[in-house]
C-alpha cells in the first residue's frame, strides 16, 4: 500500500461485506494484476442508483502506471452496467476530475443520544495518530 498507510477496518468487516452483498449483486471487488502481480485493489458499494466508495490500496511501486485511475474506472463501467446514476468518490482529491466529477456538498444531521458519534471520531484520529507514529519510527529505524 502506499505511504505505508493501514486501513481503519479488519480484514473481517471486509469479509463480511463480501458475505452480505457479493451475492445481492450490491459490491464491486476490483484489482489490477501487472503479469501475475496485483498492483491495486478496491472496494465499491451499490446501494440503487449510488456507488461508494469504500476503500482501496495499491503498490506504491506502480503508482506511475496510474492502477488506482483504472481500478475506479472499471468499477465505475461496471455500475453503469447495473443501472448506477450517481458515484460518491468520498473524500477529496483533485485526480478525480479526470473523471469529469462535479463536486456537490452533502449535509447531514448526526444525533448520537450516548455521544458514540464524537467517541468514533475521537477513537478515528488516535488510530491516524498511531499509524503516523508508527511510520516514523518505522522510517526512523530503516534509516539508522
Amino acid at each position: 500500500m502506499k505511504s505505508n498507510m493501514k486501513p481503519t477496518y479488519s480484514k473481517d468487516r471486509v469479509k463480511l461485506l463480501i458475505e452480505k452483498l457479493l451475492p445481492s449483486n450490491k459490491i464491486i471487488l476490483t484489482w489490477v494484476k501487472l503479469q501475475d502481480k496485483v498492483v491495486a485493489t478496491r472496494i465499491d458499494i451499490i446501494d440503487g442508483l449510488w456507488m461508494n466508495s469504500f476503500g482501496s490500496s495499491s503498490d506504491k511501486n506502480y503508482l506511475s502506471l496510474n492502477p488506482n485511475e483504472l481500478a475506479r474506472f472499471h468499477a465505475m463501467c461496471i455500475a453503469a452496467e447495473r443501472g448506477v446514476k450517481y458515484y460518491d468518490m468520498t473524500g477529496g482529491g483533485t485526480y478525480k476530475s479526470k473523471f469529469g466529477s462535479e463536486k456537490v456538498t452533502n449535509y447531514r444531521i448526526i444525533y448520537s443520544k450516548f455521544g458514540l458519534y464524537e467517541a468514533r471520531n475521537i477513537a478515528k484520529k488516535l488510530i491516524k495518530l498511531k499509524n503516523k507514529i508508527k511510520t516514523k519510527i518505522d522510517s526512523f529505524s530503516t534509516n539508522k
